[in-house]
């Protein structure tokens, strides 16, 4: 007997399994919900979703105090609200973010997943969240860079060259996308023109004065490099600040700085004394030259005038001989005692002869 009632236990509590217990259908042996069977096989329902979520969030289920249950039919409305809310900020955040402001000394550059879309201008612009990368460059503004080097010059001597150059971009697109570093590529380019430039020149050009013809080869093959590049970047002005020797040689190489200038002032002065002196010595053998001929046409002159005379008292003479020998005579006699400081007076009667020495009276007159 006590076999068939086990048997008739175990046969129910078999059936508990399978079938329903009476008036509670919807649970199983345990009270649970029996889950409902979907015929469609497909996603759970958004509800369930929701529910599920309620619960996770200690909405429904189990509480602290021992199995209290949720029936608040608005908790998943509420949910599904503020979701929609919390969605629909998010996408206008988003949105919001794609705004950009471009200045009037800028452009910008647009990447579109990586690839040149466009270039924007000055104004308030637009791109895509996610989609679109934007590079804003300043096209106008004159920057400068300075480099200093220690460099071998043509003769081989080292010195130190500082040089300033300054650029302006002039194409956004090649800046952008064509170098990865142009502030370095064009630092890099800047010293490659400084060696070749200081190579070919020597080092007394470089410190005596043709600082301005190196800044503007250096400016010249570096606007040639930059261009094959097609960095974007045009060079404005190349400026040289210092040129000298390295600074453990400064001093010695003062000295000789020192030792030169006066080299170049004794120059200087032998060439101002040069300058000075040969044109009076021209002057003076000029000079002389036109004095020499002026003596020359006055003593020619006068030969022929004397010869003009003689020829003309020889006429004379022809005519006359007694009256021109005297004549000759007492010109000659005049011409000789005009001549002398003393005067012989003699009287018409008497052998008594007077001798006044004039130049005695003379001197005696003076004090």
């Amino acid at each position: 007997m006590k076999n068939n009632i086990n048997n008739e236990n175990n046969g129910e509590i078999l059936m508990a399994w399978d079938e329903p217990p009476k008036n509670e259908g919807d649970k199983d042996p345990w009270g649970n919900p029996r889950k409902k069977p979907n015929n469609n096989d497909g996603p759970p329902d958004f509800d369930e979703f929701l529910k599920g979520l309620g619960k996770l969030f200690g909405g429904g289920g189990s509480n602290g105090s021992g199995g209290g249950k949720n029936d608040n039919p608005d908790f998943g409305k509420s949910l599904a609200l503020v979701l929609s809310l919390a969605i629909v900020v998010f996408t206008g955040f988003v949105f919001a973010k794609g705004f950009y402001k471009v200045d009037e000394r800028e452009q910008a550059v647009v990447l579109r997943l990586g690839k040149f879309h466009s270039i924007a201008n000055a104004g308030l612009n637009y791109a895509i969240p996610f989609f679109d990368t934007v590079d804003v460059v300043d096209f106008q503004t004159i920057e400068s860079i300075k480099i200093a080097k220690s460099i071998l010059t043509k003769e081989g001597n080292v010195i130190s060259v500082e040089v300033e150059v300054q650029y302006q971009r002039s194409g956004v697109k090649e800046w952008v996308l064509n170098v990865q570093s142009p502030e370095q590529l064009l630092q890099l380019l800047t010293e490659s023109a400084q060696r070749h430039v200081v190579g070919d020149t020597v080092m007394d050009d470089l410190m005596t004065g043709r600082r301005a013809e190196f800044a503007f080869q250096v400016k010249s093959r570096l606007q040639e490099d930059l261009q094959k590049y097609q960095t974007g970047v045009n060079i404005y002005q190349v400026n040289v600040l210092d040129v000298g020797p390295p600074p453990k040689v400064k001093d010695s190489y003062a000295d000789v700085l020192r030792a030169r200038e006066e080299r170049v002032k004794l120059k200087n002065d032998a060439q101002r004394y040069r300058s000075r002196i040969i044109p009076e010595a021209q002057g003076a053998a000029t000079q002389q030259l036109q004095e020499a001929l002026a003596y020359k046409n006055r003593i020619v002159e006068e030969a022929k005038g004397d010869a003009a005379r003689f020829e003309s008292l020889y006429e004379q003479y022809a005519l006359a001989p007694a009256v021109t020998r005297e004549r000759l005579y007492l010109e000659t006699v005049e011409q000789i005692y005009s001549e002398s400081n003393k005067v012989i007076i003699s009287a018409k009667e008497g052998n008594n002869m007077m001798v006044l020495p004039i130049d005695q009276l003379i001197k005696n007159n003076q004090k």
